[in-house]
């Protein structure tokens, strides 16, 4: 299971019984209930986001990269306020992981 479902469970109601079904599938494709199981959590995470921006309490950037995708989050309080995920170019697919990252910041 994603490990960005499970760093904001404690956003979500009812998350260990809501991923259940994505904690026991082994096979692909995914069984039905898995596929249901996984757009309610990703609905719930939508539904976390702050409602709107507080002052004086910091914004936190969080990347990750791999050797085909980067991805961000943009998070106040510990709350997700932005997404963003994109393929890498082929150029990026030669950079280290370090530079993966950064160029996911910028």
């Amino acid at each position: 299971m994603s490990g960005l479902f499970s760093y904001y469970a404690k956003r979500i109601p009812n998350f260990s019984k809501k991923a259940g079904p994505l904690l026991h599938c082994n096979a692909s494709p995914s069984s039905n209930e898995a596929v249901i199981a996984f757009k309610t959590l990703k609905n719930d995470l939508c539904n976390a986001n702050l409602g709107s921006i507080q002052d004086g309490v910091p914004f936190e950037v969080e990347t990750d990269a791999s050797d085909f995708a980067m991805a961000a989050v943009l998070s106040k309080d510990s709350r997700p306020v932005a997404f963003m995920s994109r393929t890498l170019s082929a150029c990026e697919n030669r950079y280290s992981v370090v530079e993966k990252e950064v160029t996911a910041i910028i």
